[in-house]
């Protein structure tokens, strides 16, 4: 149940996340530097005046740096030139509009975690300034890795009403924000149109209006009319569903359910969320619609990525998120995106990968950090942040230009994404809805019993009454 196709979602980025210690120039006092130069000296030589060149010794003092600006290293991970390249003019309009801040890249090479950076770096004595990365605010806030935003957000009566709820939801900490948003993803149905065509089956829901029906007894029947066994030996040449990506903890919104309730009771043992547990197991063992993980990989044929499998043309529809868009692109055939279906009472919700935030550490220099923190909120900014990165807009306004760049970029129904992204819940469900800062602790629990249903060898009922009461346990641990 670990967080897949995270690296595709890098990619898709490119640019990922910025993080540093400031440092104040102005602080620094002037260099002296001793050096040796040439002179003309006039001097009496048996009185008469003379002129000698003679070496001696002086003090001079270099240049200073410009007093008054202050340095904020950004710290990048998997950054190219070519993405720091096309940062720069943001990055130069804001130092022209704050001509006493400076901004520099510091590229953090690997896989490490920014978030993690932050904590070591905190823990050595040097607590950074500022980053930008993925999930998880409330571990770290609850950590005291991350400074509380809510005075500045206060102080300079910040609007954030253009944001979605849901997202500005996984930003708080004890009620107050410790982040704000950089960027949205959400999840999507990739469907195979050149399978769909040859069947003679109907491409699934584009619009709201054509939604309506699309519950998961439909998404089924549509999935067993695209799967082909054409020889009876039960292994199917062809599927109708994959699974690029598809949180465990958030199946039970397809059928209404939730998995941990507001005080932070696992809520797995509900009719709703065995309901939905059981039919993604049962579409692989019972309907075998969908492979196995040992059908998959021999379907990818070893190729590489999460998406192999459904590139292969092998399998009608994929569940996945935004961030495959760019490996579809490659595709060997005719594709498109579509709702996801759902039979909860409140219509179709997609799970939504949780924002990407901009967050401040307790390094110094609060001020020029939270100044940079504002105006990159500003809605001229963040779009252009975000359309360099090849991001989508976290505010809702803006809804249009994400459209527009699924539209123009990969070449599919732009109104698709806003509409997931606007029925949409948090990914990992209730615990990052919640702000819980134990969610590490309770996935790591739980993954085992998910990887056993995955692979048919219990049922959801089993799965419930064998994690209920540990997972609770495990969510109202106090904050340590």
């Amino acid at each position: 149940m670990k967080e897949k196709g995270k690296l595709s979602r890098r990619d898709f980025l490119r640019l990922s996340a910025v993080g540093a210690t400031g440092t104040l120039l102005a602080a620094c006092a002037p260099e002296v530097i001793k050096e040796t130069v040439t002179v003309k000296e006039t001097v009496v030589v048996e009185s008469e005046p003379e002129t000698v060149e003679v070496e001696v010794e002086k003090v001079v003092t270099a240049t200073p740096e410009p007093k008054g600006v202050t340095t904020i290293d950004f710290l990048t991970q998997s950054a190219t030139p070519e993405s720091l390249a096309e940062l720069e003019p943001l990055i130069s309009r804001f130092e022209e509009e704050n001509p006493d801040i400076h901004v520099q890249f510091v590229v953090q090479p690997g896989e490490q975690d920014i978030y993690q950076k932050m904590t070591i770096m905190q823990q050595g004595g040097t607590p950074a300034n500022m980053a930008v990365w993925g999930n998880k605010v409330a571990i770290y806030a609850c950590a005291g890795v991350f400074k509380n935003l809510q005075p500045f957000v206060d102080r300079d009566n910040v609007d954030l009403s253009d944001y979605y709820d849901t997202h500005l939801a996984s930003l708080k900490w004890k009620d107050d924000y410790h982040a704000l948003p950089a960027a949205v993803y959400t999840t999507l149905l990739y469907f195979n149109k050149d399978l769909f065509d040859e069947a003679g089956v109907q491409y699934p829901p584009q619009t709201a209006e054509d939604a309506e029906d699309w519950t998961m007894d439909a998404f089924l029947e549509t999935a067993k009319a695209l799967t082909k066994d054409t020889d009876g030996d039960g292994e199917p040449e062809q599927f109708g569903i994959y699974e690029i990506y598809n949180n465990d903890l958030n199946k039970p919104q397809f059928y209404g359910g939730k998995s941990f309730d507001k005080e932070g009771n696992c809520t797995l043992d509900s009719p709703a969320c065995i309901a939905a547990m059981q039919f993604w197991a049962d579409i692989k063992f019972k309907h075998h619609v969908a492979p196995t993980a040992a059908e998959s990989e021999g379907i990818a044929g070893g190729i590489g990525g999460d998406e192999a499998p459904f590139l292969s043309g092998r399998c009608a529809m994929a569940v996945g998120g935004n961030w495959s868009l760019p490996a579809m692109m490659g595709a060997p055939f005719n594709w498109g995106v579509a709702i996801l279906p759902s039979s909860a009472p409140e219509g179709n919700r997609s799970a939504n990968f949780s924002p990407d935030a901009f967050v401040m550490g307790n390094g110094p220099n609060p001020e020029e950090v939270w100044r940079f923190l504002k105006w990159i909120q500003e809605p001229e900014n963040i779009q252009e942040w975000c359309l360099i990165l090849g991001a989508f807009s976290p505010r809702k306004s803006q809804s249009d230009y994400n459209a527009q760049l699924v539209t123009e970029k990969f070449g599919v129904k732009g109104e698709v994404f806003n509409y997931c992204l606007s029925h949409a819940t948090m990914v990992m469900g209730e615990l990052r809805e919640l702000n819980n800062p134990n969610e590490d602790e309770v996935e790591d629990m739980l993954t085992p019993y998910f990887d056993e249903l995955e692979l048919g060898r219990i049922t959801a009922e089993e799965l419930a009454e064998a994690v209920v009461d540990e997972a609770t346990r495990l969510a109202k641990q106090p904050c340590e």
